[in-house]
């Protein structure tokens, strides 16, 4: 799912509330994408330069299995594409039964084709271990817009709310038919 929805589809959107509502709805988002969502490269260390054929921009996230870092993928033309990488930790004692899991995610999102699910780009192993790049998409995430919401004492709009429930149990539908 992308930060705002469609016009026309999505809260405000053909059902009677106005296009100021829907404009006020969008800000939401963009005003909480304000800063990017990744870290930059030089706050962490020590930051993998590179997973695979994957350039590391900067670390999206992680926790105690997987770390989760922003990365480009440059092409022989000059094509960049941009991708999430998904890492377990070699560190772990459980390593082995991580990786399997891993594994199991990469099959089970393979096969997914929908627009409010991210798609697969590639699996692979390098020196740091097996990992998965996965699409990235651009936007706000809900817990960034929820956070700027509760700094203004507000809560998010409830057609809005609606509309993100409805997509998320969209993709969730498609993921398990």
């Amino acid at each position: 799912m992308t930060g705002s929805p469609p016009h026309g589809t999505g809260p405000g959107g053909g059902r009677g509330t106005g296009a100021s509502q829907l404009d006020a709805e969008r800000a939401l988002f963009r005003e909480a994408d304000g800063q990017p969502s990744y870290e930059d490269v030089a706050s962490y260390s020590p930051l993998p330069t590179q997973i695979g054929d994957y350039q590391i921009v900067g670390r999206l996230g992680g926790g105690s299995m997987a770390d989760l870092y922003i990365a480009n993928k440059v092409s022989s033309f000059g094509y960049v594409r941009r991708a999430v990488i998904k890492t377990v930790k070699r560190s772990r004692s459980d390593y082995k039964q991580l990786q399997a899991l891993l594994l199991d995610e990469a099959r089970a999102t393979a096969c997914f084709d929908h627009p409010n699910l991210i798609a697969l780009f590639d699996v692979g192993e390098s020196e740091h271990g097996l990992y998965l790049a996965l699409e990235y998409v651009e936007g706000s995430d809900l817990r960034r817009v929820n956070a700027k919401l509760r700094q203004r004492k507000e809560a998010l709009p409830f057609e809005l709310a609606c509309y993100v429930v409805s997509e998320v149990l969209r993709g969730v539908h498609h993921a398990h038919t």
